[in-house]
């Protein structure tokens, strides 16, 4: 219990963040990961991403764009590596 309040804790500022950069998704399951360009609880150079789907509490995560790779870390353990290529560039209206 103690870690999802931690957790909770940890999100709720996130989902704040105006500074969304890039975005990744939606994928055909929904899931997006959107990336700002805030330090949040990341340590180092890396920046706050989270990931987001509909009737799921959102993940936060800390990345960073190295050698053409975005290297993902969530803050549930999980993490990944993906072409920056991928990412989108996201655009104010």
């Amino acid at each position: 219990m103690r870690a999802v309040l931690a957790l909770a804790a940890l999100v709720a500022p996130l989902a704040a963040f105006p500074a969304t950069v890039w975005t990744l998704g939606p994928s055909p399951s929904g899931e997006t990961v959107t990336f700002s360009d805030q330090k949040g609880p990341c340590v180092g150079d890396a920046l706050v991403a989270v990931w987001q789907k509909e009737g799921r509490a959102p993940v936060p995560a800390c990345y960073r764009i190295e050698g053409g790779m975005v290297l993902i870390a969530f803050l549930d353990g999980d993490s990944v590596q993906l072409p920056a290529a991928m990412l989108k560039k996201t655009t104010s209206l």
